[in-house]
């Protein structure tokens, strides 16, 4: 799946170390992509899922999702920042260095579920994590996200 709808160019390198803005940095990248029209709307959602609980899930990782109503087939767009994010909460207290925003449509649950475990499966392999983490340009980041 992950395949099908992963694509190099909503990969961002941002400079900022602060989790709301390198979120909205994402969400500006799909409006100016054209994949979605509301950006207050879903940088509002984001928030909201952010202040409920923390995406941060171990391991140097955020995942901000969520399931958004203009969003007809999933997306994903990625950050990496190398020093880490200061302000992002993580399950095991390690700063997030990678952020995969993904997005689903409302009625997606299967498929948000599925996006979910395949992204998490695949980076738990031997040393895609920390060869991502030394990635210095969005193809690279790409091929190690799609193929290790």
């Amino acid at each position: 799946m992950l395949k099908e709808i992963f694509r190099s160019d909503l990969i961002q390198l941002p400079e900022e170390k602060n989790k709301i803005k390198i979120i909205k940095r994402l969400v500006d990248l799909l409006f100016e992509k054209g994949l979605i029209k509301d950006k207050d709307a879903l940088l509002g959602g984001l928030i909201y899922r952010e202040d409920l609980m923390s995406t941060g899930i171990g391991l140097g990782i955020g995942i901000p999702h969520l399931r958004f109503e203009e969003i007809k087939n999933p997306v994903i767009a990625v950050a990496l920042q190398p020093e880490g994010i200061a302000d992002y909460e993580s399950l095991d207290e390690q700063p997030v260095r990678l952020v995969i925003l993904i997005l689903v449509a409302k009625h997606q649950h299967k498929e948000h579920i599925k996006l979910l475990s395949e992204i998490i499966a695949h980076l738990k392999k031997n040393d895609v994590l920390p060869r991502i983490f030394r990635a210095t340009d969005p193809q690279n980041i790409y091929d190690l996200l799609l193929n290790g």
